[in-house]
C-alpha cells in the first residue's frame, strides 16, 4: 500500500503523523493547502475517523467472537 499511496499522501498511515504537520503547517501560513476543511474530507476521513472506527469495531469483534471462547477454556482449566 505505501507504494501505491506514498506519492499521493507521503503515506501517512498513523493518525498521529498525519495531523500533527498538517497542524504545524496551518499555523505556519500554509492554511487551506494543509487543513483543506470541508471541501476535501478524504484526509479527514481516512486517516483521523477511519483507523478509530477500526479499533472500536476490531475490539468489539474481539468481545463478541473470541474472548467468549477464552472464558470457557479458562473455567474448564480451574476446574
Amino acid at each position: 500500500l505505501i507504494s501505491v499511496l506514498a506519492p499521493l499522501t507521503q503515506a501517512c498511515f498513523n493518525p498521529a503523523r498525519d495531523f500533527g504537520p498538517r497542524l504545524f503547517a496551518c499555523i505556519a501560513g500554509w492554511g487551506s493547502i494543509a487543513l483543506p476543511g470541508f471541501r476535501d474530507l478524504g484526509w479527514l476521513t481516512v486517516y483521523i475517523i477511519a483507523p478509530i472506527v477500526g479499533a472500536v469495531l476490531g475490539g468489539g469483534l474481539y468481545d463478541v467472537a473470541i474472548r467468549p471462547a477464552h472464558s470457557v477454556q479458562d473455567v474448564k482449566k480451574n476446574k
